[in-house]
């Protein structure tokens, strides 16, 4: 018995022994608890820094795909801006940031124009006259006491004068003073027309029927016949001279002059010729480029094409580029400086669905630079907006008044100064003026200003007066009309 109970408690000891040591195995409650919140933490830093990565990755491809899309439009930009380098004449007014290579861009287009025949101080007068207009163009704003929207929408017909020559198709506003206006006709007669006294100054004659003025900042005139021929004369306090020893110019082997357009070189001027008529099945035209200084001819440049014939005529607020309408809907940007070469070919059917679009009717330059303006025989009532930047046409700007009116193919377009307004007059006899807005990007839907009463038969001019406070038309027999506010109205209001 003794050794069986000294047996059990040896067993008994054993067990406790073996008990003691597993419980010491075991950790201890604060331990697990440790050992659960620091789990717990990890856990929670590991979702934290997941989701930072995402965000991060997320950001990271949105910036690799807005860095991909800038690319693009930089590449489509530059590729756009390099069609118009040549036309340009320094690479240094289509990429700013491209300093090193203006001189080379420069001799490379003294180059050209010395192979076309351009004198190199020609060249040179266009480059400088290009390199100080360029630059101001983003700085300019619109001048203090310019027109705003809501005078133009108070704009009335003004004056009407009695007729002053036959068969007119083109006015030119003195651009000094803004208060003559040279005009001229059959008869082989021109003159100029006081804006004040509402009568003819001075009356002169042409060689042969006119068909075209211009008048430059110097106060030229500038008379171009249906012979061909460009006659120059001074004018000064309300009397014509003759220009130099010979104040005519012979351009009648390129036929008829179609339109002049004066030069920012105010030296020069810009004429487009044609030979074409109705029975010819090839025609030639030509654009000139006179030097009045000298009554020389600087340039010609013929049409690529025999079958059309130059209708419209714009030269660049900056002198370099010249567009030019042809009879079948085509416009050619010409550069002056790289020898007259064809920058730029705006297909007015190819930008409207490839519809039949006719002669292009009227052109017209913005002052910002980039904007042109071009109208064409199969798309009344209606204008069509290039960027040159982009060379694309961003809008077709509908004249709503001239919509409404039968036969309102348009004939004139003129932006004003400050770019905001496009004035037109069409074949029926209207007026019309529709403006930009900026907020939008859009051309208002309604009118600015509009008015059915030109002068029958139709009007072929239109320009804007001082602060754009105005606007004159001439009809085809010769009367000239003043559109706009009372002369007491203060612009500056």
């Amino acid at each position: 018995m003794a050794d069986l109970l000294k047996r059990s408690a040896n067993i008994f000891l054993q067990f406790l022994v073996n008990l003691l040591r597993s419980l010491s195995s075991l950790p201890r409650v604060n331990e697990w608890d440790s050992l659960a919140l620091e789990t717990f933490s990890l856990r929670q830093e590991l979702q934290k820094t997941r989701q930072e990565l995402s965000t991060a990755l997320y950001h990271h491809d949105a910036a690799i795909r807005v860095v991909a899309r800038l690319t693009r439009e930089r590449d489509e930009a530059r590729d756009a801006l390099a069609k118009l380098a040549a036309s340009i004449g320094s690479a240094n007014t289509i990429v700013e940031s491209s300093g090193s290579n203006v001189n080379g861009a420069q001799e490379e287009a003294s180059q050209q124009t010395a192979s076309a025949g351009l004198p190199e101080n020609i060249v040179a007068l266009l480059n400088a006259k290009q390199q100080e207009l360029t630059p101001t163009r983003k700085k300019r704003k619109t001048p203090a006491g310019w027109a705003t929207v809501e005078q133009l929408k108070d704009f009335a017909l003004q004056s009407t004068s009695k007729q002053l020559f036959t068969t007119v198709s083109k006015l030119a506003l003195d651009p000094n003073t803004k208060k003559f206006i040279l005009t001229g006709g059959g008869k082989s007669q021109a003159g100029v027309y006081s804006v004040e006294s509402q009568a003819l100054v001075a009356s002169f004659g042409a060689s042969a029927i006119v068909s075209a003025v211009a008048w430059t900042t110097e106060n030229l005139l500038v008379v171009g016949t249906k012979t061909g021929h460009i006659d120059v004369f001074r004018f000064e306090d309300s009397e014509v001279t003759a220009h130099g020893d010979n104040n005519s110019i012979d351009l009648s082997e390129f036929g008829r002059v179609v339109d002049i357009q004066p030069h920012p070189v105010s030296s020069l001027v810009t004429v487009i010729s044609t030979t074409a008529a109705p029975k010819l099945q090839e025609s030639t035209s030509t654009l000139s480029v006179l030097d009045l200084s000298s009554n020389t001819v600087v340039a010609s440049f013929q049409g690529v094409d025999a079958t059309v014939s130059y209708t419209s005529l714009a030269v660049h607020p900056d002198g370099i580029l010249v567009a030019v309408g042809t009879s079948n809907g085509t416009i050619e940007v010409r550069s002056l400086n790289s020898g007259g070469d064809i920058a730029a070919t705006l297909d007015v059917g190819a930008s409207n669905e490839g519809a039949t679009v006719g002669a292009v009717t009227a052109l017209s330059f913005s002052e910002n630079g980039y904007w042109l303006a071009s109208a064409v025989a199969e798309l009344p009532a209606s204008a069509q907006l290039w960027d040159l930047r982009k060379l694309t046409q961003t809008a077709l700007i509908a004249l709503p008044t001239a919509e409404s009116v039968a036969g309102s193919v348009v004939h004139a377009l003129a932006f004003d100064y400050s770019g905001q307004f496009l004035a037109a007059t069409t074949a029926s006899g209207v007026i019309d003026v529709v403006g930009y807005i900026k907020a939008s990007k859009s051309w208002t839907p309604e009118s600015l200003f509009a008015a059915t009463d030109l002068a029958k038969p139709a009007a072929y001019s239109v320009a804007w007066g001082t602060s754009a406070g105005s606007l004159y038309a001439v009809s085809a027999k010769g009367a000239v009309q003043r559109y706009g506010l009372s002369e007491d109205v203060d612009m500056a209001e």
